[in-house]
């Protein structure tokens, strides 16, 4: 919880330099769901630490509508981090991931990092066969199919009971919120579609 505060201070300060610097237009996210992932959820989501992930988002907003309020001519969104990959593990199948918690790149032994190699150089990981349907590289990182699928919800959002479910707060999604300021914004479809 020490840490919560000043790193959404943090966030805020940075948009205010760059704004000052003559940029109008941010995205900012809050942070991943640290339980969900296999250096900690180890099998299922841990919830013990929803509670600094509600605490850093509650701060996040609060940070961006005062910065709304105190500076002209503002644009930003907040990419809701938290809710698309609890979407993703709600139903990873029609992403084609299998065994979210197993990590693709996996240590071996008593070493804790993917990477790691020995005195002579050896590696003390091995690299999963099937990285297209892991959605963790890592203890912690997604793959890159990982973030396509986290960015093709930022762009599209997601249909349910004939309602559309935004990842993204102060804009419909990605794709909109770039084409407001006159930009051609293609299709995060064209990477990555859900099956």
């Amino acid at each position: 919880m020490d840490l919560v505060k000043p790193v959404v201070s943090g966030i805020i300060e940075a948009v205010k330099e760059l704004y000052e610097s003559g940029l109008r237009n941010f995205a900012v996210s809050n942070i991943g769901p640290f339980g969900c992932m296999p250096e900690i959820g180890k099998t299922s989501c841990d919830s013990n630490y929803d509670y600094f992930l509600a605490l850093h988002t509650r701060l996040l907003r609060e940070g961006v509508e005062s910065l709304k309020s105190d500076l002209k001519e503002l644009s930003i969104i907040i990419s809701d981090l938290v809710s698309a990959i609890k979407y993703i593990f709600s139903g990873p199948a029609q992403f084609g991931f299998v065994d979210l918690f197993i990590p693709c790149c996996a240590a071996k032994g008593r070493v804790d990092m993917c990477g790691e190699v020995d005195q002579v150089g050896r590696a003390l990981y091995e690299v999963c066969s099937n990285v297209d349907e892991k959605f963790y590289w890592d203890g912690g990182h997604p793959t890159q199919r990982g973030w396509d699928a986290i960015m093709w919800l930022y762009g599209n959002g997601a249909e349910e009971e004939n309602k559309t479910i935004s990842f993204i707060e102060g804009a419909p999604n990605v794709i909109e919120w770039v084409e407001s300021f006159g930009f051609v914004a293609y299709s995060i479809s064209t990477m990555f579609s859900p099956k």
